[in-house]
Order: C-alpha cells, then structure tokens, then sequence
C-alpha cells in the first residue's frame, strides 16, 4: 500500500475515532442531563412553593379584632360568599371601582354573582359624614374616622348594604391588578357574556370583570413568574394566605365553568333610586329593599340543605335602645336563610342581648345563623320571654350589640 493510501486510511479511522468518541460523549451528556433534570425540577418548585408559601399577608380586621363580628365563621355544607374588591390609584388616592359578592354553594353547584359597581351611593352612614357614601369612597372614609381601619370600614360596609355576613375577602389594589395582567394576561378586555342565564335581566360589561379576571387564572403560569407571583402577594389583601388565595382563584374559575350560574348587576337602573345630589345633578342610590326581593329569590339554590329544612320562624325584638336596629338586624337574618315573622321594639330596654329557643334541638343550624348576625355573644334561654310571642326564635336585642356599630 502506497503511502498516500495508508495516510487516508488513517485520516479516516482518525475520523472515526473521533466520532465515536464525540457519540459516547454525547450519550454520557444526555445520561448525565436525564439524572439532573428532575433534581432540577425538584429544586425549582421548592424554591417557588418557598417563595409563594413566605408571603405575609396582613389581615387589618385580625389585627383590629373585628373579624368575629364581621366575618362568618359558621360553615353550612359547601356554601361560601367571597367578597372581591378591586381598586385604582395608590394610597390616599385609591378609590374602589368594581365589587362582587360571589356566593356558592359546591354541594348544590350553584353560584351567585352580585356586581357591585364603584359610583353607587350608599346611605347608611351618612349621618356622620353630613351625605350619603359612595361605594368608590368606603375604604377612605374608614382611613378617615380612623387610620388603619379603611378596609374593616369598606367590609363593614358592604355586608350592611347587601344585608349579609360575608367569609371572605379578597382586596386587590392597582399595583397587583398590573402584576396579575403582566402574569396571566390582560382581563380588562372582556369578550362574550360568560353563559349567564338570560333570566337575570340586563347587565353591564363591567359585571363581568371577575369572570375575565379570574378567567386568566392558570397554575402553569406561576413557575414563570415566581417572582411577580410573590409581589402581587404581598399587596394583596385579604383574610387568607396566600396559599389559600391562590386555590380560591383556580377553585372560583371552576365554580364559574361548571356551576348553574346568576347574575346580579347593581348597576342595573332596577336596583337604583335616583336622587338630586349635593354636588349638582343626580345620584343614583342603591335599593336595598328591590334587591333583598331578588336576592331571596335565589337564596334557597344557595342555602344549605340541612337549614333549608328547618324552616325556622324568627321575631326580633329591640330592647338596646338604638333607633333602627330590628329592622337591621331582620333583614340580616332574612338575607341569611331564616324566615322573618316579625320585629318591632321590646317592651323594655335591656343590657345584654338574648334568644329565647323554647326548642333548641330543633333549630340547631338556625340558632347558629341568628347567633352569628348578632355577633354570637349572646344568651340562649330555652324558654320564651314574658310578652306574647309565636316565633321558634325569638331575639330580644340589648345594649351590647353597640359593638357592632364601634366604628
């Protein structure tokens, strides 16, 4: 063999050696890749699962001592009411512009959805601040009575405009409504109408903000932003981890796909009074007693089963010697599931509040109900009061349930 020959045979078994050798390197790399791949993942989530479970979350009503009494602490099956509160603007120039009472109940598969849009006035406060509030300004005008307590004011104030303890809330400010859109997309630009039941009447496009919000909602995105997840998280506010928040987005996202669900737009002209404002021009002022009418329409697809059959007959009575309470206190239980027969003012003035349950073995889910309206410190007497009643419950309303209006 020539030479010339035996160099190119030795080029090519050079050739050849080189990539076997490069071959078996790169099956020792992917071997390698295929061993530390899910060490990686491992590690990865952890590091997320840190990170999302460090967020501290302020609760302002834990930390006032206002939660026994504002928020509900009864469970009845798989009924749940939520309340979300979206604001614009920071500090002292954040106004509330949307609302939204969701109200569900698994065990049924039923959901509730009440829109409650920014520029509705309110007036149950308005003695103190000379006129009636709007929705937008709640959590000002608790900052204002008394710095530190403009969200305990604003849940305060929501749960006496639609007559209900709520269980939860969850209040998101400017800052975590842009991070949210950085993470999981834009919301605001709302398409269809989400499978509400033509029933519920007419409603706005901004009724439908929390479905295109919470529609955007998807756990795979969360590893892609680790760290726009754990800012949005500590300006959220809420009584909740945020753990928890996180499982009540993906959870109410289901809810809304799945569930037989309603519609109610406080927006809508019906539930509105218009009244000639201070300022000039009119303002539109919500009707509580065309939106309790409907409310209860729908209360039974959302109560529990066990409460349902109770059928519960409750007087209530006031003996605390604040104008107005009976009625207040009436419509609570009503909006809570319990049948109203009647409520008036007590014969007398009393220091501490009592039910009087003739049979309590009977009315179990109820007494919890009406306990926890009037704040659940309260005496039961298994017997009824001295003056004529028909009731199976009949609460006589003392000096002590001034707490509930401390602010």
């Amino acid at each position: 063999m020539s030479k010339a020959k035996r160099r190119k045979v030795k080029r090519i078994q050079k050739r050849r050696s080189s990539k076997k050798r490069s071959s078996r390197k790169k099956d020792f790399n992917s071997k390698i890749l295929w061993l530390v791949l899910p060490f990686l993942v491992v590690g990865y989530t952890i590091y997320i699962s840190v990170l999302i479970t460090g967020v501290e979350k302020k609760d302002p009503l834990a930390e006032n001592g206002s939660s026994s009494y504002l928020l509900s602490d009864t469970s009845f099956g798989d009924l749940d009411k939520t309340l979300w509160v979206f604001e614009d603007g920071e500090g002292e120039d954040s106004s509330i512009t949307d609302a939204f009472l969701v109200a569900s109940n698994q065990e049924k598969d039923f959901l509730l959805n009440i829109y409650i849009p920014g520029w509705i006035y309110f007036s149950f406060d308005e003695e103190r601040f000379g006129n009636a509030l709007t929705v937008s300004n709640f959590r000002y005008a608790g900052e204002f009575l008394e710095d530190g307590r403009g969200i305990e004011y604003g849940v305060w104030q929501f749960e006496q405009m639609l007559g209900t303890k709520i269980n939860n809330y969850v209040w998101i400010g400017e800052k975590e409504q842009s991070l949210y859109s950085d993470i999981f997309g834009n919301y605001k630009e709302i398409k269809g109408d989400f499978n509400y039941n033509v029933d519920d009447g007419d409603f706005t496009n901004d009724a439908l903000l929390l479905d295109s919000f919470l529609s955007k909602f998807s756990i795979l995105d969360i590893p892609l932003h680790p760290g726009k997840v754990s800012e949005m998280g500590e300006g959220v506010i809420s009584n909740r981890g945020y753990v928890d928040i996180l499982s009540k987005m993906s959870f109410t996202k289901g809810d809304l796909r799945s569930s037989e669900k309603h519609l109610i737009d406080l927006g809508n002209s019906e539930y509105l009074e218009e009244e000639l404002s201070n300022m000039g021009g009119l303002a539109y002022h919500f009707n509580s007693s065309k939106y309790d009418g409907i409310f209860r329409d729908y209360l039974l697809d959302i109560l529990d089963r066990e409460l349902e059959k109770e059928q519960v007959r409750v007087e209530v009575y006031n003996g605390s010697g604040i104008s107005g309470v009976a009625g207040q206190m009436a419509r609570k239980i009503e909006n809570s599931g319990c049948d109203v027969v009647r409520y008036e003012n007590a014969p007398d003035v009393r220091d501490h509040t009592v039910l009087y349950i003739p049979d309590e073995d009977r009315f179990k889910n109820s007494i919890d109900v009406v306990k926890e309206v009037v704040d659940g410190n309260v005496e039961i007497i298994n017997d009824r009061p001295t003056f004529m009643t028909t009731g199976d419950i009949v609460v006589v309303l003392g000096k002590d349930i001034e707490r509930i209006y401390s602010f």
